[in-house]
């Protein structure tokens, strides 16, 4: 009995392993070389999925399968772009005897439906006419009527038509309007306004705000895709946080840290933009090189330090390792807080906002940390880490914290920085002892932080190479 529980544990223990090399092998190595969303990991799932029916049930099951995989049609989803609620104190009602003109800026590809929040003035109304286009008076681009009996009381009436498949980031006119007596009315807010719409009547722009909606109609690959189009701001959404930056109580400048070394020269730039593009701007970048070889390098750093007094660059003599480098850069910082970001990784546009914001509504806080996902190097993003709350017993058993992380300077300065000798894992042992010193952590539950495929893999490469890959 003894022999055949030590066989199971064992086959326990193969499969264990064998599933994290295949975890590994999915997450670090297959996504970049078949980014998820391609036709190239469309083309190898088919041919893995073929595969494992030909071995397992013969040809004959294996060409039912790829007739049926063949003749599926990739699945749309209907998202939910453009949202603007109203409050229900102090609503008026706006007959639609004359049309009623909103204006927006749409995000997504795919318009494919408009929802006005409305009332039947009467128990029966007249038909409504919605029109599109993209200028006040410019040439309708789609036309939708609707019957007195499709409009909704005290709720979003829907005008569905053929989605509009290249509306990203395209400005929109709705013209609605009742085509007889007796007239549909809109609940409308004179008391609030909207930045995702904005209202005309007679041609003349008005104030206030209606419940609106907007959708798009997309063909999605990758549930992540609904995720970030759900969960992260528009570029419109972005303009406005911007505005809310400058009113936080507390500002403190965020120094970002930077070691170079060789680094690709694409790579290296979208790391500088991503923190140029921050909504947030009271941050400096300090950048330390160590010793570059590569001639690209040095001209692309004198252009950023002439870009923008807020980076700072320390140029090496020799390459002195990523945790003396680190320090080298640490060195020039001035700010209260510490961000560190990898040279050929990027931030959010949002991410230093959301970073203050924490500290504002916890001014005792001293370590905050984020979620993270990947991105290739034609941006599409995949691979998502979303990460738990404090939890030191999963810390002391890996690294989950990793990116990004923003660290109080004083508290830095009593750890003691990086040490000599930790380089591949300089971050574990600087978190480790940082946590040894306070319990003020956050845990910001957004992707803040953007680890670059190439990255990834180059770092598994390196571990293979030196036979140090853990599973």
């Amino acid at each position: 009995m003894q022999t055949v529980a030590i066989k199971i544990k064992i086959a326990h223990i193969k499969r264990r392993i064998s599933s994290n090399i295949i975890q590994k092998y999915e997450s670090r190595f297959l996504n970049q070389v078949f980014p998820l969303g391609t036709r190239r990991r469309y083309i190898y799932e088919l041919g893995l999925t073929g595969g494992k029916i030909l071995a397992n049930e013969g040809g004959a099951k294996f060409l039912w399968a790829a007739q049926k995989k063949l003749l599926k049609k990739s699945p749309y989803r209907d998202i939910l772009a453009i949202n603007s609620i109203i409050g229900s104190a102090n609503l008026t009602q706006i007959l639609l005897e004359d049309e009623l003109i909103g204006k927006i800026v749409f995000p997504l590809n795919g318009l494919s439906e408009i929802k006005i929040f409305m009332t039947k003035s009467m128990s029966a109304n007249s038909d409504l006419i919605l029109t599109v286009s993209q200028s006040m008076n410019g040439p309708i681009i789609r036309e939708i009527k609707i019957t007195s009996d499709s409009i909704l009381n005290n709720d979003f009436t829907s005008f569905s038509f053929k989605p509009i498949k290249d509306s990203a980031g395209k400005t929109f006119f709705f013209s609605l309007k009742s085509l007889r007596k007796p007239f549909a009315a809109v609940w409308y807010d004179s008391n609030s306004n909207s930045t995702k719409i904005r209202l005309f009547r007679k041609n003349k722009s008005i104030s206030g705000c209606i419940g609106f909606q907007a959708h798009a109609k997309l063909e999605v690959k990758d549930p992540y895709e609904i995720w970030m189009i759900e969960n992260e701001p528009t570029i419109e959404e972005l303009e406005v946080i911007k505005e809310k930056c400058l009113l936080f109580k507390y500002r403190p400048k965020i120094s970002i840290i930077i070691p170079v070394w060789n680094t690709e020269e694409q790579w290296l730039m979208l790391a500088i933009e991503s923190v140029l593009n921050q909504v947030y701007d009271n941050w400096e970048i300090c950048i330390a090189d160590g010793g570059s070889t590569q001639p690209h390098t040095k001209k692309i750093l004198d252009y950023y330090t002439k870009k923008d007094p807020r980076i700072k660059v320390k140029f090496l003599t020799d390459n002195r390792g990523i945790a003396l480098n680190s320090n080298e850069a640490l060195a020039l910082t001035t700010g209260e807080f510490i961000a560190f970001l990898d040279h050929d990784d990027e931030l959010a546009p949002f991410a230093l906002f959301e970073v203050v914001r924490s500290i504002n509504e916890n001014l005792d806080v001293q370590f905050v940390y984020s979620d993270s996902d990947k991105i290739t190097t034609n941006g599409l993003r995949f691979d998502p880490f979303f990460k738990p709350d404090w939890s030191p017993d999963y810390l002391l058993s890996q690294n989950y914290l990793c990116h990004l992380i923003v660290v109080q300077k004083d508290l830095l300065n009593k750890v003691g920085w990086f040490r000599e000798g930790y380089d591949g894992s300089q971050d574990y042992d600087l978190f480790l002892r940082i946590t040894e010193q306070t319990n003020k952590i956050m845990h910001i539950a957004k992707i803040l932080y953007k680890t670059s495929s190439f990255n990834a893999l180059s770092r598994l490469m390196n571990l293979l190479s030196l036979n140090i890959l853990f599973i």
